[in-house]
């Protein structure tokens, strides 16, 4: 079966207001990832880790932005998504490690998408991250459809890919321009917590350890605003009482695979907005 013509077959029907709607094909993605992690402080500047080979490579600034790669599948049919992220050293503090790391999409509109994540670092196991990640760039290209060894990089998504949230970082030094997924300026907020003291700690502001272990992916966090400096503050862990903002900007995507199976069509992603960037990519690549 072919998948793209599949896809633009039910992206067309979709935005004609079809009644109904024929189960069509929408693939599952396996891929890998390679991309940025950039610390920010409360004031959106960017932290420089003095961890070797990042604080010697000019490539990112000396250490002020941290080459970064893992997988992740992402299923079609309802916009979920699940990944890793190889761990990476970080201030000499050994390994970074991202656990339990889940995606959804919030917002088809504005291509948004949630991704919640435990991290380890420093002997701190478990600190708790929610991010905001504007993925126009991503979908775009996919709703050209995909195939195995096809490539989402930069390049592929010049003219539409959003710009990460810490892109003008200490005056613009380290630009990385449009990428398939990059962090927002949008916060998120805990509003379930595994614990009254944990609770307590969110409400006060405080980081002493009592969330440490929640897993962001089976709590719900919102959307909190906009406080116009990348990432979501943390809640805890060593960088929670400095206002410390972790982003993720995922910048070339490697597809392994596009598994196609029976659904209902992607109607929350070809029924929306986004249907306007297949004509701004093939516009692109013509």
């Amino acid at each position: 079966m072919n998948i793209k013509k599949t896809l633009l077959a039910t992206a067309v029907t979709t935005a004609m207001g079809a009644t109904a709607i024929e189960a069509q094909a929408a693939p599952i993605l396996s891929a890998d990832w390679s991309g940025l992690f950039t610390l920010l402080d409360s004031s959106g500047a960017g932290i420089q880790s003095r961890s070797y080979p990042y604080y010697a490579d000019p490539t990112w600034g000396y250490g002020f932005r941290t080459q970064v790669s893992g997988t992740m599948t992402f299923d079609l049919a309802t916009g979920s998504g699940s990944a890793t992220v190889n761990s990476f050293d970080f201030f000499g503090g050994g390994p970074a490690v991202a656990t339990a790391i889940t995606m959804q999409v919030i917002d088809p509109n504005n291509g948004l998408v949630q991704a919640n994540m435990g991290f380890n670092w420093g002997g701190s196991n478990g600190i708790p991250v929610s991010l905001i990640l504007d993925a126009r760039g991503f979908f775009g290209a996919i709703s050209q459809g995909v195939a195995t060894s096809d490539v989402i990089d930069q390049a592929t998504v010049a003219g539409y890919g959003a710009l990460p949230a810490s892109n003008g970082m200490n005056k613009g030094k380290f630009p990385v321009g449009p990428v398939p997924m990059a962090t927002t300026t949008l916060d998120t907020q805990l509003i379930s917590t595994a614990s009254a003291a944990c609770a307590a700690d969110v409400a006060n502001g405080d980081a002493n350890g009592q969330c440490l272990g929640l897993n962001p992916s089976s709590e719900p966090f919102v959307i909190a605003g906009d406080d116009g400096i990348g990432g979501s503050p943390m809640i805890d862990g060593p960088f929670a009482s400095s206002g410390f903002n972790a982003n993720f900007d995922i910048t070339a995507v490697h597809v392994g695979s596009a598994t196609p199976f029976p659904v209902p069509a992607a109607v929350w992603l070809f029924g929306s907005g986004l249907i306007g960037l297949i004509g701004v990519a093939k516009r692109k690549r013509a």
